[in-house]
C-alpha cells in the first residue's frame, strides 16, 4: 500500500534581476536628468561669458576712440601727446606740459597748453560722462578766466557724440603728477618727490578747472566727477636709463571705464568702425 506525501508548498524566490533592473533604470534616468541641467548651466554659463566679453569689447574700443579723438584734437591745436592703449593713458608729454625741475606749476609758455587740454577734455568727454552736477556757483557769474584760458564757449549740449556707444561710460579720469630722481633740496613747500607730484597733478587740475568750470561738473554714475588727480612721485620713469631725464617730469591722463556689463541679447552689436578701431590702434603697439 502506497502511502500519498503530502503536497509540499512552492518556494517564493525573490527577482532579484528584475529589482537591480529598476534600480539601474531609475539612476540612469537620475543621470540622463542631471546630464540635461548640466548642460544648460554650461550652456548658459557660456552666453554669458560670450556676452561678457562682447561689453568688454565694447568698453576697450569706446575707450580707444576717445583717446584717438582727444588726440586728434589736441593735434589740431599744436599739442603733442602719446598714447598707452593698453593701459587707457594719454601722456602730455614734456612737450605739450613741461614742469621746472623741483616746481608743481608749469613753464609758463605751456600753461596755454593746460587751457587748451581743459577745452578739448570738456568737449569729447561730455560724451562718455553720466550728466552733470550742478555747480555750487550756478547762476552766479563765472571768475575771471586766467589770461592762458580759450576764449569762451558754450558748452556743447546735446554733444556731438557720434563715436560713443549707448551704455559705455567713463568713471574716472586721473590727472597723474611724475616726477625725475632728483631729490627736493631745501623746499619749503614739498618735502619729497611723491608730494611733489601730487602737488603738479593738483595744480594742473586747477588749471583746467578755472579755464572749464564744466569739466568738474561731469560725473559719473554714481553721481562723483570723473576728474581726480594722483601722484607717483618717481616710482614710474618715462625713460627707466635715465630716471633724472626731463621726460620723466610729466602728467599722464589715466581714462578708467566702467565695469562692462553684459550686452542683451536684442542690443545691437559693436559697429565695425568700433573694432576696426580697437584692430589699428592694437597694431600700433
Amino acid at each position: 500500500m502506497r502511502t500519498r506525501t503530502p503536497d509540499r508548498p512552492e518556494r517564493t524566490v525573490p527577482d532579484y534581476l528584475s529589482s537591480v533592473s529598476d534600480l539601474m533604470s531609475a539612476l540612469l534616468f537620475i543621470f540622463i536628468i542631471t546630464l540635461a541641467v548640466f548642460a544648460l548651466r554650461l550652456a548658459e554659463a557660456r552666453r554669458n561669458m560670450e556676452q561678457a566679453e562682447a561689453a568688454l569689447t565694447s568698453a576697450t574700443s569706446v575707450r580707444i576712440l576717445l583717446l584717438e579723438a582727444i588726440r586728434r584734437e589736441l593735434a589740431k591745436r599744436g599739442i603733442d601727446v602719446e598714447i598707452e592703449f593698453e593701459h587707457g593713458i594719454l601722456r602730455l608729454t614734456d612737450r605739450a606740459i613741461r614742469f621746472p625741475r623741483g616746481e608743481a606749476v608749469p613753464y609758463p609758455d605751456h600753461h596755454a597748453h593746460v587751457g587748451a587740454v581743459a577745452r578739448v577734455l570738456r568737449d569729447v568727454l561730455s560724451c562718455y560722462a553720466h550728466g552733470r552736477s550742478t555747480p555750487a556757483l550756478d547762476g552766479l557769474p563765472p571768475p575771471p578766466a586766467a589770461p592762458f584760458c580759450l576764449p569762451p564757449a558754450p558748452f556743447p549740449d546735446p554733444p556731438r557724440c557720434e563715436e560713443a556707444i549707448p551704455g559705455v561710460r567713463v568713471d574716472t579720469v586721473l590727472i597723474e603728477g611724475h616726477t625725475d630722481n632728483v631729490p627736493l633740496v631745501a623746499n619749503p613747500r614739498y618735502k619729497d618727490n611723491l608730494d611733489l607730484s601730487a602737488g603738479r597733478a593738483a595744480e594742473v587740475y586747477r588749471m583746467m578747472t578755472s579755464c572749464e568750470p564744466d569739466l568738474a561738473s561731469l560725473v559719473n554714475k554714481q553721481g562723483a566727477p570723473i576728474l581726480n588727480v594722483a601722484g607717483y612721485g618717481e616710482s614710474r620713469p618715462l625713460d627707466p636709463k635715465r630716471p633724472d631725464a626731463d621726460v620723466n617730469r610729466r602728467i599722464d591722463l589715466r581714462f578708467l571705464m566702467e565695469s562692462p556689463r553684459p550686452r542683451k541679447r536684442d542690443a545691437p552689436p559693436v559697429p565695425q568702425r568700433v573694432l576696426k578701431a580697437t584692430e589699428r590702434a592694437v597694431n600700433e603697439r
